[in-house]
């Protein structure tokens, strides 16, 4: 039996398309929690990002890896949160603001802030999140994770030359930018430690890009049937999509949980 299992939050336990975490994922969660297995989750999210989230399902985690591994929180608490060159952030900010892109940067204390009211921008997070981070101007503070909305390869180019001891992660619409070595393998690893206990302890469950290397070196590594292909290469298992009850099955396939029956 693992000991913890870590989930990447949309598309894998939230169903993005439906706007609800499945009975069937609930019942899997409940379940895992009673045979004393520690429930994580392991987002690119903030903290600020997850609140929206069921109580039912916040009040089942021992913690959160947020911002793509760059945090990490136990029982509300801060574990790990480092911060970002500033003399880099200051120049990467100062390159943004003049090409007037559009970003979300995440401070230490985990405030997060959009640096312009775009009204697009603001309904995108509320439709992911059911919340936005609150309109303000960058007065240098201290940063744990910078998003950013480009699709210039040239731009990327620049920004990397003058952020080089930062991890720049192209997702496609949206980019991040976080501290050298951030991972979500890496949080999972460091709060696995943290715990007294090694990967070889636990499963993880995701879906997107940035989740192949938390699948890679968790013992037992899912990817959900909706995955992308980088993702599904890197699993143990692929299970069915997060609308077909994907999370639930997998657990059943393991033999973590009991059986029930589910209408989606």
């Amino acid at each position: 039996m693992i000991k913890a299992a870590f989930f990447d939050i949309d598309g894998t336990l939230y169903s993005n398309s439906q706007s609800r975490v499945l009975p069937s994922t609930m019942d899997a969660l409940h379940q895992l929690r009673e045979k004393g297995v520690m429930l994580f989750v392991c987002t690119n999210r903030s903290l600020d990002e997850i609140e929206a989230l069921p109580e039912e399902l916040k009040n089942l985690l021992t913690g959160v890896v947020s911002l793509a591994g760059s945090k990490l929180s136990v029982n509300g608490k801060s574990v790990l949160v480092p911060v970002m060159k500033q003399d880099e952030v200051d120049r990467v900010i100062e390159l943004m603001d003049k090409h007037q892109i559009m970003y979300r940067w995440v401070t230490e204390g985990q405030g997060g802030h959009l640096n312009c009211d775009d009204e697009n921008t603001i309904q995108l997070f509320e439709k992911a999140y059911g919340m936005h981070p609150t309109p303000q101007t960058y007065m240098g503070e201290p940063l744990s994770h910078l998003l950013y909305y480009s699709q210039d390869e040239a731009f990327f180019e620049e920004l990397h030359k003058l952020a080089p001891s930062m991890e720049h992660l192209h997702l496609g619409f949206a980019n991040e930018m976080l501290v050298k070595g951030a991972s979500k393998g890496n949080g999972m690893k460091q709060m696995m430690e943290y715990f007294g206990l090694t990967v070889e302890d636990c499963a993880a469950f995701g879906d997107g890009y940035n989740d192949a290397d938390m699948l890679e070196m968790a013992k037992f590594g899912i990817a959900m049937g909706n995955a992308k292909d980088n993702c599904k290469q890197a699993a143990d298992y692929v299970t069915d999509h997060i609308d077909q009850d994907g999370l639930y099955k997998a657990c059943l396939h393991f033999g973590w949980i009991e059986r029930k029956c589910y209408e989606n």
